[in-house]
């Protein structure tokens, strides 16, 4: 039977919390430049560099590939949510969402959750740590550190 799950990371953030939430909002296509250890294309489809509900987001990374349909963003409260609906990744888990959520008081803060297709796929602990990387560069980027 599988498994539903969910993982939870909180990132300290030196960057101003707008700033932050900003460059995920605005700037998700330059992951390529700033992370090519991680993202090998990032492309927003149908055009445009802003993403916003109802964006659908095409990434090729290290591990896998995947395509994420945005929920939720909203700028007042610094928060997104995507869903993955297709790519390499639903090979593992039947569904796989997260939320990126940043507060004025420092924090990067993401929640992954996930259904396993069945008992023998991992923990999705390989996208933890990808969050918090990506987290801690995008800060290290905007902060000149």
């Amino acid at each position: 039977m599988a498994q539903l799950g969910k993982l939870q990371l909180k990132v300290a953030i030196k960057s101003p919390a707008d700033k932050f939430f900003g460059f995920f909002k605005n700037n998700m296509t330059r992951f390529v430049q700033i992370f090519p250890e991680y993202f090998k294309s990032v492309e927003i489809l149908g055009g445009g560099v802003e993403i916003e509900e109802g964006s659908v987001v095409s990434s090729r990374s290290t591990p896998m590939t995947a395509k994420a349909k945005f929920g939720d963003v909203d700028s007042e409260s610094r928060s997104m949510t995507f869903t993955v609906i297709d790519g390499d990744i639903l090979k593992l888990y039947k569904t796989f969402k997260a939320n990126l959520q940043v507060t004025g008081s420092g924090y990067a803060n993401w929640v992954i959750e996930y259904e396993k297709v069945n008992d023998s796929a991992p923990d999705p602990e390989i996208y933890k740590d990808m969050s918090a990387k990506v987290s801690k560069g995008v800060d290290a980027y905007l902060t000149g550190a």
